[in-house]
């Protein structure tokens, strides 16, 4: 059976490739009262966010709090994360540092550490602005998700992390997010209001399933549908966002998905641990659970050319609107997710009775993104298909998102998603209705040289 040929498939090598990833494996223990003591605490944030539990009838719990501890290791390399929420305590240790600068022409910069776990499903991204440091993360506990974000008032100029980590990898982007000077109140009650009405979840099909299902049954299969919406556009003249907030209606009434989620201006430890959560599979002595993403759909930005498919996410946050002045404070940045980056994400363990697979078993992916294909041997297409993905259909071209307040990235959604749900089409005729959209049919796109797939272009959405 379909759901079972992932369950079926046993790697024993572990695939961790990412620059990001420790030289040593790292440790996590739940609800424990106790850190390993190593040095110093560098960073102290309060986080608050929410709790996703997508099985449950409400899915998400908001107007969660917690507490930030990073930990300065041993190793000058890497650091200790402590997380410390209401009911409970993660710790993560030997964790690497990655650090990034953002320089513009006028000499203003910001400095962005990412800290993943990639094998304990732990993401985090740091940015330093001139006067106020912002963080993010998203881990789970295999039951539930958890997603948090931090604001510290003090800045780059007297951040103790610059001077206490020695990052394995640097890097220097010739680019800079727009920073306005507003106070960090306002920058939290925007994050409140993101965090409230940026996740979308339907899980209807879900508890449709549950009721015919037997409670004896040894492993519970959940699929999946995902999309990753990480270019919006803000409208001046009319004064609200344009961004799409549906579903693609066809997964929850012609397919095998039993949940469909939705994330707009998602981080990129958001990205990298749906990715992760919604792909597991955790057996232990023939009892468990296998998750599993049928179907995946990034819209970002990407490259210019065709070199590896990076995808660029642009995290947008708008805190205030005053007719007539128009007055709108915008921060942007740009979080890159390489293709080493999602290689990173998939592995096998065993440890114990316990087995844990992380893979994109059967899953079809439809990259909206410029430049999202290439043939390169370490490129994005490469780093799913070669892991177990079913396809990965990416263009070869720059692919406009929208004409005006026409968006272009929804009508090629719809066209891609109905052929392959609604007339139980395959990827390959999915991609040539795609392409003739009426945007596509004036860009003159054709399957296998503006849309590329790689993997099984025969394959179908059941």
């Amino acid at each position: 059976m379909k759901k079972m040929k992932h369950i079926k498939r046993r790697i024993l090598l572990i695939l961790i490739t990412s620059i990001i990833t420790s030289v040593s494996l790292p440790t996590m223990t739940l609800g424990s009262s106790e850190i390993q003591k190593s040095t110093d605490t560098i960073l102290i944030i309060d986080l608050f966010g929410y709790i996703v539990c997508p099985t449950d009838e409400d899915p998400i719990k908001p107007e969660e709090t917690g507490q930030l501890k990073i930990i300065q290791n041993r190793d000058a390399k890497f650091v200790d994360i402590e997380v410390s929420l209401k009911d409970m305590s993660f710790y993560y240790h030997t964790i690497s540092v990655e650090k990034e600068f953002f320089l513009d022409s006028k000499g203003c910069f910001m400095i962005r550490y990412e800290i993943d776990d990639p094998l304990k499903g732990f993401f985090m991204e740091i940015k330093c602005l001139t006067h106020i440091t912002l963080c993010n993360l998203a881990f789970d506990n295999s039951i539930c998700q958890f997603n948090y974000d931090g604001i510290l008032d003090k800045g780059f100029d007297n951040f103790e992390l610059i001077s206490t980590i020695e990052p394995l990898t640097s890097m220097t982007h010739l680019e800079m997010p727009r920073n306005y000077d507003v106070s960090s109140n306002e920058i939290r009650q925007t994050i409140l209001l993101q965090q409230k009405n940026s996740l979308f979840i339907d899980n209807k099909n879900y508890f449709k399933k549950i009721e015919t299902q037997s409670p004896l049954s040894a492993i519970t299969f959940t699929n999946y549908g995902i999309v990753h919406e990480n270019w919006i556009r803000y409208d001046h003249w009319i004064g609200k966002i344009l961004h799409p907030t549906q579903l693609p209606a066809y997964w929850e009434t012609e397919t095998d998905i039993d949940i469909a989620i939705r994330r707009n201006h998602a981080h990129e430890s958001q990205v990298k641990s749906d990715l992760q959560y919604y792909n597991r599979d955790q057996i232990e002595l023939g009892h468990g659970y296998s998750r599993n993403i049928l179907a995946y759909e990034m819209v970002c930005h990407g490259d210019e050319t065709p070199i590896e498919g990076t995808w660029y996410l642009w995290t947008h946050e708008y805190v205030l609107w005053l007719w007539p002045f128009w007055y709108v404070w915008v921060w942007a940045h740009t979080g890159t997710i390489t293709p080493s980056e999602i290689e990173a994400l998939w592995y096998h363990s065993v440890q114990g009775n316990v087995e844990i697979d992380v893979k994109p078993w059967n899953t079809i992916v439809f990259a909206d993104v410029c430049c999202g294909y290439t043939d390169s041997s370490s490129g994005m297409s490469q780093a799913w298909v070669d892991n177990g993905a079913e396809a990965f259909i990416g263009a070869t071209i720059t692919v406009p998102v929208c004409d005006g307040d026409y968006l272009i990235n929804d009508e090629i959604m719809w066209a891609f998603w109905e052929e392959l749900c609604e007339n139980g089409g395959t990827v390959s005729s999915a991609t040539i209705a795609l392409c003739n959209t009426p945007y596509g049919i004036s860009a003159n796109w054709n399957l296998g040289d503006e849309w590329k797939i790689m993997g099984n272009q025969y394959a179908i959405l059941s």
